[in-house]
């Protein structure tokens, strides 16, 4: 971004590498089959029309990668260490249990759309359609923080970026929040009376 980054400016715990190749052989692909690895496979294709496509060589295991490394000063204890993997578990570790519930019940809904995919960040959850980001979820203690994308400039300057998503909210039960940065709509959900009228404007997003 033709800008210059303080080291203390960066969340070290969330860094990773990310290999990008063509292909990956069998046992390059296994070693992803673990729920906090710090790096991830990305693999790359170039078609006809020149459109590059992205595919990430991921795993639903549960298994930890810790498991391989408990003696002091491996590698991998050390990396472990360090990183901070955040995984759905995380995420629900602090809420009551009706907003846990909430949470499934809303992943459940969104699960059934076509290409809906979940990912785990420290800040928040991301829903994707097809490697594009979606929908963010913030799990508080009571509520869940939902944003949707309205535009976004990372220079500053969000006004003379482009819309990319108008909202249709008859009800406006969402709010739109303006910043410097980024423009997106915003609304807490704090049970399931709304759920139905809240998935539907998801939709609208996911579907964007």
């Amino acid at each position: 971004m033709k800008e210059t980054l303080k080291r203390d400016s960066i969340d070290w715990s969330q860094s990773r590498i990310i290999f990008v190749s063509p292909s990956f052989s069998s046992y390059q692909k296994t070693s992803v089959n673990f729920k906090d690895v710090p790096f991830e496979l990305w693999e790359i294709s170039r078609f006809s029309n020149n459109t590059i496509g992205f595919n990430q060589i991921s795993s639903n295991s549960k298994e930890s990668i810790k498991a391989l490394g408990k003696e002091k000063g491996t590698v991998i204890k050390n990396v472990s260490d360090e990183i901070e993997v955040s995984n759905e578990e995380s995420h629900l570790s602090n809420v009551t249990p009706s907003v846990s519930s909430l949470y499934f019940e809303l992943k459940e809904r969104l699960m059934t759309w076509d290409g809906a995919d979940f990912r785990f960040k420290k800040a928040h959850i991301s829903v994707l359609n097809k490697n594009k980001v979606k929908v963010y979820l913030n799990i508080q203690k009571n509520q869940i923080k939902i944003h949707l994308l309205r535009r976004i400039d990372f220079k500053g300057d969000v006004t003379s970026q482009k819309v990319i998503f108008n909202l249709k909210d008859p009800n406006s039960v969402f709010k739109l929040k303006k910043g410097t940065h980024k423009e997106q709509y915003e609304y807490f959900l704090k049970d399931e009376s709304d759920l139905d009228y809240v998935v539907m404007m998801l939709k609208q997003k996911f579907d964007s």
